[in-house]
């Protein structure tokens, strides 16, 4: 038997309607960059840096579950 994977975060934040223009905009970045940082950190332990910190900590704020661990 399978365990249930978590939704993707592209389709938690469209639940809620929101996009990933929304939260670049909320950031102050272009919503390449939040494709980026979801790409590039997503499931990974580490420490992101700048405004791909702040995409990805306002990205966890709105679907409530983390999106990368903290070393």
């Amino acid at each position: 038997m399978s365990e249930r994977q978590a939704p993707s975060i592209k389709a938690s934040l469209y639940e809620m309607g929101i996009t990933y223009s929304d939260v670049a905009t909320e950031v102050g970045v272009a919503a390449r960059t939040v494709t980026y940082a979801i790409k590039k950190w997503e499931g990974v332990r580490g420490n992101p840096k700048g405004k791909t910190r702040q995409v990805l900590k306002a990205i966890e704020r709105h679907i409530g579950r983390a999106v990368y661990e903290e070393k």
